[in-house]
């Protein structure tokens, strides 16, 4: 059985399935409808309702009868006498009603689905030609692309298949593809070509299965199931192909309004451009109305008639059309029900939703319909997700006429609008005046002040809103309980919560108002599920320095909304700069950058013009900066601002002096487990149920000397605890700052920042051009120094092609961070500025790769902007545009090679010049100035004082966290005599068990793979064990052994109560908790009460025989195997 270990290895899809919501299953069972003849006996007023049936035998108790509105249940049936479960009505007078039961055979459910999807699937409603050609004719004709398929894309997809996918009816699963050699390869891209010449799909490769996934809890109509169909492999990797040459082909011409599927447009995207729209409009009073339209089954309803018409227009070869829709006309898709597939079942209109080709003609389509509602020439937009369409106009009073336009061209093409789902929003009050007293068809407009819409909420108020935000947050709190109970450690938890949960809670956070005390609340709820309900840490303390991975809200959201701007900036600058500029100065609505302000308040950071702000120490472009610097700042200011009102618990009043960087870089090289070091750091350490001001005087006091216990006295002043202290130099570390010996926090030396201030004060190169015509440039870095204060420098040389003799060009020292990377980078920007052709000899990959991504696809905001060193990048892609830099040359060169290792003359000449121009970049390292040197001498003494400092720290609360155990007030344990036997094979012994009087177990803990491992037990695999063992030992046992593992049947023990074996290094790192306080051990050899299902079995006291018990295990829960 695969082991959650292994699985986390593999992604961690066990762990994520095991704290989120179990769905609700297939559909299996539908409701069935018989009208039955019946007449209403008389009865006494309030007395349950009773009837006389004409066909007794088709009445079950239970069932629903149904009379117009009013609903009741039968509660019995007497010959042909049904009583129901309510008195008698006037709607009961009726001389029929409907009975709805449940009906779960398998013909009758494959009937019900099978009429359900062909009344789309094959309905009787045709479009009509000339909407066809009208909304086709709107998209321009695009050039015919090659519809062969070469290997090379052929290879590229199947290489690149995701491995967690269903295996397909023609038995091919991608794992099986992705061995494939490349004859193989070749075989297949001969059959798909064939296929395309005949217009011939085969048969074979013409199945498709459809799983039922319920979207209700009791679904019952085949509507209330979500279709999955599973196509076949081969079919997949074909279509993905071909879709691949469609987006190629039509990605340059479509709408900049139309987002979903297409790359570089996400669904954030698309709600960014409206919600800005719609703040725009706010801010400057302007009229804007927002009329939402979504189509029902939109794939399943799209006329094929109308695919080969749009595929003409954008650039299908007619061969490829006729081949996708002879394999549609020829699909043939299997509804799986219980367990089994029905009859087949042929489609003559839509798509499958599974089909990689259906994502472009679901484009295709919207595509057609922009240019049709929403032309060029008028001022309208249509802002699409897929099948979700959102038309903006400044014209409010033409609402009924786009309304009226949308439900003409939908008519006439077969698609089925969502009269639910369609909804007007109006910026000012008299547009909505105006809307609320319109009508479309008879029927009164549905006007709305707030719409949700794409997962997010857009409001036309003026003020903040964060209901949704509430509403998720509800919605994921089983999953944080769940996590709360996994017997994870931490630092797992921590990358289970960030993977799993926060993208969950924090989706759509950009545009809804994430307040001061909603991050807090959500801190709160974050450290409980990673440390659990009792253990007192400081919030704001353990997110960042409780495990490696760190989980707090406030930089999570934060950098959500920033993302989300700078994909706005890199699709439209200009309109996202004005926004922006007018948000500043004139901040009524509330939209994305209205929230991102108020956001920015919180750390004290002030919005300026041009995406600037200004924060506590200078101004950075949130648009442009470089995420790693702007990350630094916000971490430091965050620790300045927002953990400053900690400022006033004991030991945290210089808290905002800390250095966040320089903390987690020692913590880093100290290689202490993070729990460890967080459990001071938070305020964890010691261990106490309830906060401080709770504990009477006597749970205050050290169990060992009667001190007053604290995280100082533990380290420090404990003589229970004085070997924890050995070789270490106490006096001299009891005299450091509190924050420093009792938390691990750290500030900045001076030395060390004065080195920063001055390395920042270096100029960045800008040299007028010296070569005009093509030259050969090597450029180089050199870095060297501390690992954790390196120094930076590049150097630039000409050499003449053939010749070893070179001239140096320039060199230079790095300005600001001093990493090689960006000493490489600073050599290329100088050689870029020195020359206006040349070849560029580079010994560093990244940069060669980067320089050709500029020159192949140009400068991609989206793309740079999350890359290192962005801003360099930058420079140099500005400086470098104006050169032609297609023309320019870019080699990668082999660094501190001997020349007698080279193949050729020009590989010896490669070599030679690249050890030159590292000398040179070297030299320029050590050529500093007198004042850098000394400035750089003085901050690494600093630096090895503090980092000898910090490893003696780290170990003395390793030490103290290892003796000390957990709080002297938990549950006294009974110490174990010496001679007792171990508790298991291996060996682990046991130094202490808590003594219970009466233990019960919940049912969720007996499941069968566990008995299994119990009887194992009690049949004598495992060694007797006169000290006693607990189910607890058991389960944990199991749980190593086999890896299974289900959330309700995790208890949460505590640390003292765990055997050896199990537990963690840091006691904070397991749950306290007293749901399962059942779980503790108990003395008797397993004097236990066991809850089954079946019923209960008490164990008496003392040494039993496992006959009798296994005997019950085989018999009650039919472990005879075992």
């Amino acid at each position: 059985m695969q082991t959650f270990l292994a699985d986390w290895k593999k992604g961690g899809k066990l762990h994520a399935a095991s704290i989120k919501d179990s769905n609700f299953g297939t559909l299996d069972c539908l409701q069935k409808e018989e009208r039955l003849d019946i007449r209403l006996c008389r009865a006494r007023k309030e007395e349950a309702a009773t009837f006389t049936v004409t066909n007794p035998d088709l009445v079950r108790p239970g069932a629903t009868w149904v009379f117009g509105k009013v609903e009741a249940k039968v509660v019995s049936v007497r010959s042909n006498k049904v009583v129901l479960n309510k008195p008698a009505s006037i709607e009961m007078t009726k001389k029929s009603a409907v009975q709805k039961t449940w009906c779960c055979d398998s013909s009758f459910v494959a009937g019900k689905v099978q009429d359900f999807w062909n009344s789309f699937w094959n309905a009787q409603r045709r479009p009509e030609e000339r909407w066809m050609r009208q909304i086709s004719q709107g998209i321009p004709q695009q050039q015919i692309f090659d519809a062969e398929i070469s290997f090379h894309e052929l290879e590229y997809v199947i290489r690149r298949l995701p491995l967690q996918k269903a295996r397909g009816m023609d038995g091919w699963s991608n794992v099986e593809l992705r061995l494939l050699h490349a004859d193989e390869i070749e075989m297949l891209r001969s059959l798909f070509n064939q296929a395309l010449h005949t217009t011939q799909w085969p048969t074979a490769l013409a199945e498709a299965s459809v799983a039922l996934l319920a979207k209700v809890e009791q679904p019952a109509h085949p509507k209330d199931g979500r279709p999955i169909t599973i196509l076949p492999t081969i079919y997949r990797v074909w279509a993905k192909t071909m879709a691949q040459k469609i987006f190629k082909n039509i990605i340059g011409a479509l709408p900049k309004d139309l987002f979903g599927s297409v790359p570089g447009r996400s669904t954030e995207d698309a709600a960014w451009e409206l919600q800005a729209t719609i703040e725009e409009a706010l801010e400057e009073g302007s009229a804007l109305a927002a009329i939402s339209f979504d189509l029902s089954k939109a794939y399943n309803t799209i006329p094929r008639d109308l695919i080969r018409l749009l595929a003409e227009r954008c650039g299908w070869p007619t061969k490829f059309t006729d081949l996708y829709l002879h394999a549609l006309s020829k699909l043939r898709r299997y509804f799986k029900i219980h367990g089994g597939l029905w009859a087949p079942t042929y489609s003559q209109i839509g798509v499958p939703e599974g089909c990689p080709v259906a994502v472009p003609i679901m484009i295709m389509v919207t595509w057609g319909i922009t240019n049709f509602i929403a032309p060029p020439e008028t001022p309208n937009r249509m802002i699409s997700f897929v099948d979700n369409w959102t038309v903006l106009t400044p014209e409010t009073q033409t609402v009924v006429a786009i309304l009226s336009r949308m439900k003409q061209a939908a008519d006439g093409l077969a698609l089925i609008l969502n009269p639910d789902k369609t909804k007007v929003l109006a910026t000012t009050a008299r547009a909505r005046k105006n809307c609320r007293q319109s009508s479309f068809q008879d029927e009164p407009l549905n006007v709305v002040s707030a719409t949700q819409d794409l997962g997010v909420v857009f409001t036309s108020t003026l003020r903040c809103t964060a209901s949704k935000m509430n509403e998720r947050l509800q919605g994921n709190l089983s999953k944080l309980d769940r996590l709360r109970l996994m017997p994870w450690a931490a630092s797992r938890k921590s990358q289970v919560l960030t993977r799993v949960v926060v993208p969950s809670v924090l989706y759509g956070s950009t545009f809804a108002s994430t307040s001061k005390s909603f991050v807090s609340n959500l801190r709160g709820k974050f450290n409980v599920a990673i440390w659990g309900k009792q253990s007192q840490r400081s919030h704001h303390l353990a997110p960042l320095f409780g495990t490696a991975t760190e989980y707090e809200p406030f930089f999570i959201i934060f950098w959500s909304r920033v993302r989300t701007l700078r994909r706005a900036v890199a699709r439209d600058q200009d309109n996202t700069l004005r926004r922006w500029n007018r948000a500043i100065n004139n901040p009524k609505a509330s939209g994305p950058l209205k929230y991102l302000f108020d956001f920015l308040g919180q750390v004290r950071w002030q919005p300026l013009a041009d995406f600037q702000v200004q924060t506590a120490k200078d101004e950075l472009s949130l648009a442009f900066e470089d995420r790693a610097k702007i990350d630094e700042r916000l971490h430091q200011e965050w620790l300045q601002v927002i953990a400053q009102a900690q400022s006033e618990k004991d030991g945290l009043h210089m808290i905002g002096a800390v250095d966040w960087c320089l903390t987690k870089r020692l913590r880093k090289e100290s290689k202490q487990a993070p729990q460890v070091l967080g459990s001071f750091t938070s305020g964890a350490a010691i261990f106490s149920e309830r906060k401080k001001h709770f504990l009477n005087e006597q749970e205050q006091r050290c169990r060992h000397c009667g001190g007053w216990d604290s995280q100082r006295h533990r380290l420090f002043e404990c003589n229970h605890l004085v070997s924890c202290r050995n070789g270490l130099p106490i006096a001299e570390m009891s005299q450091g700052p509190v924050l420093q010996n009792e938390r691990g926090l750290f500030k900045l030396p001076l030395a060390i920042q004065e080195w920063y201030d001055h390395v920042a004060q270096i100029p960045w190169p800008a040299f007028a051009t010296m070569f005009r015509e093509t030259v050969h440039l090597f450029t180089d870095g050199s870095t060297n120094g501390l690992d954790v204060l390196p120094k930076s420098a590049w150097a630039v040389t000409w050499a003449k092609q053939g010749s070893f003799e070179f001239v140096e060009v320039d060199r230079g020292l790095v300005p600001e961070e001093q990493t090689n990377y960006r000493a490489e980078a600073f050599a290329v920007l100088a050689a870029i500025q020195r020359a206006t052709h040349a070849y560029l000899y580079i010994d560093n990959l990244s940069v060669v790769q980067g320089l050709h991504r500029l020159q192949s696809e140009g400068w991609n905001e989206v793309w740079w902007s999350n890359q290192a060193e962005a801003a360099v990048w930058r420079r140099i892609w500005n400086c470098w545009r104006t050169k032609s830099p297609a023309t320019w040359v870019i080699k990668h060169v082999h660094s501190h090679k001997e020349l007698t290792t080279a193949s050729h003359d020009l590989e010896a000449w490669c070599f030679f010049h690249n050890d030159a121009v590292d000398r040179r970049a070297k030299l320029a390292n050590a050529d500093r100035p007198e004042l850098q040197v000394k400035l750089y001498k003085r901050a690494v003494q600093e630096y090895r004082r503090l980092q000898h400092t910090s490893a003696n720290i780290f170990q003395l609360q390793k030490n103290v966290l290892e003796a000390a155990g957990t709080n002297q007030n938990d549950n006294q344990a009974l110490e174990l005599a010496a001679t007792r036997e171990p508790l298991d094979e291996q060996g682990s012994q046991a130094t202490f068990v808590v003594q219970t009087s009466h233990v019960d177990f919940g049912a969720s803990l007996m499941c069968p793979r566990f008995l299994h491992v119990l009887a194992g037990f009690l049949n004598g695999e495992w060694t007797e064990c006169p000290a006693g063992i607990s189910i607890c030992e058991l389960y944990m046992a199991f749980v190593e052994d086999c890896g299974w593992l289900v959330p309700i049947n995790v208890g949460a023990w505590k640390q003292d109560q765990l055997p050896l074996k199990w537990r963690s290094t840091a006691p904070s790192a397991w749950l306290h908790e007293t749901d399962y306080a059942e779980l503790a051990f108990a003395r008797q050899v397993l004097s236990k009460q066991i809850t089954t299902h079946q019923g209960n079995l008490a164990l008496g006291h003392g040494p039993l025989g496992t006959t009798v018990i296994t005997s019950y295990l085989v018999s009650r829960v039919g472990l005879s195997n075992y």
